[in-house]
């Protein structure tokens, strides 16, 4: 029978977490039924679970007092501890929601705020495999500002109280199975560390869906004749639209003050 695992991507936006996320869901890992959708900026797809979007959000909006979610582009993360502020708040939502997707004997997720807000979902968590993302630091930043502009010197902060963040939640819970995972390794030899997934992770992927996860791993050329396909693409255009109006009947009050990176994601603007 089946091991029951959950299998949580941690790391900064930008550091590969998309794609390591889109090479489970090839090995036929549940990531989530309802995923956000991709665009000119990750042309094969974030594989990002909504529910986990939406309840990340709300979570770093209580702990702000704002009426705007938190971009984790531009601002240093809250404290901790006022994070675990909200566990109260929250402990149902989440026990809710992970149990929903307990249906699932192995399944998966990501969101790059979850590096934020994993106390709060660690003890509902069965049988618990995390993945750490790494990339250079310069490439992230590179990265980060093809999307928004910014100040280098703090983007490099934030990029460095997210790792902090991390590293400080498995010296607390040594004895969680980690497994790190470097962008420059898995685009030079993607056969040999999506193996290395597959031993950590101890699942039996079928040949195919071995070779569907391998060929996420795309040449540079490649996906940028993607991106360019999908930057007027109307579908995705209409379905972001419909992203817009589910966030205003979630939160009513932010219905003219939806934040500007939220407000470019959903209709793919760039900022040149």
């Amino acid at each position: 029978m089946e091991e029951c695992k959950t299998i949580v991507i941690l790391g900064y936006g930008r550091s590969g977490t998309s794609l390591v996320a889109g090479i489970l869901n090839s090995l036929g890992i549940n990531m989530g039924e309802r995923l956000y959708e991709k665009d000119s900026f990750n042309p094969l797809g974030y594989f990002e679970d909504v529910d986990f979007m939406w309840l990340n959000n709300e979570i770093l909006e209580r702990v702000l007092q704002k009426n705007s979610i938190y971009d984790g582009f531009n601002n240093l993360p809250p404290k901790r501890e006022e994070i675990l502020k909200q566990n109260k708040k929250f402990s149902k939502k989440i026990r809710k929601l992970i149990k929903k997707k307990n249906k699932s004997k192995v399944w998966g997720w990501k969101h790059p705020l979850t590096a934020l807000t994993i106390d709060l979902f660690l003890p509902y968590l069965r049988n618990p495999y995390f993945i750490v993302c790494k990339r250079r630091k310069t490439d992230i930043i590179k990265s980060v500002l093809k999307i928004k502009k910014n100040n280098i010197n703090h983007i490099s902060k934030v990029i460095d109280a997210y790792n902090e963040r991390i590293n400080n939640f498995f010296t607390r819970h040594k004895h969680l199975k980690k497994l790190e995972v470097k962008y420059e390794n898995l685009i030079k030899t993607p056969q040999k560390e999506i193996r290395k997934i597959i031993d950590f992770l101890e699942i039996s992927p079928t040949k195919e869906e071995f070779e569907k996860a391998v060929r996420m791993v795309l040449p540079k050329k490649r996906i940028k004749r993607f991106s360019n396909k999908l930057k007027n693409d109307k579908k995705i255009k209409l379905k972001r639209l419909i992203y817009y109006f589910r966030w205003c009947v979630n939160y009513p009050n932010k219905f003219l003050r939806i934040p500007r990176v939220l407000y470019r994601r959903i209709f793919n603007i760039s900022n040149t």
